[in-house]
């Protein structure tokens, strides 16, 4: 193990219980996934993400009003 991790291992010790259960829980998958050399996102994913950081960097945001008529379609 190298010190970094060690140094990580360290920090989520010092976390409330259930937060290190959710920090090992994602550890242990992100280590099967890559293992298994899986990618972590589809390639359609990672075009996603990148557009969101596009739109992020543009001030591309979506309005209160606009979000109030997205929350409003759920409850209907």
């Amino acid at each position: 193990m190298n010190a970094k991790l060690k140094d990580a291992i360290r920090e989520i010790a010092a976390l409330p219980a259930a937060e290190q259960q959710e920090v090992a829980d994602g550890l242990i998958a992100y280590a099967r996934i890559v293992r298994k050399g899986q990618p972590l996102l589809t390639a359609e994913q990672r075009d996603g993400v990148i557009a969101a950081q596009d739109q992020a960097r543009a001030g591309d945001f979506a309005s209160n009003k606009e979000l109030a008529e997205v929350w409003r379609s759920f409850n209907e």
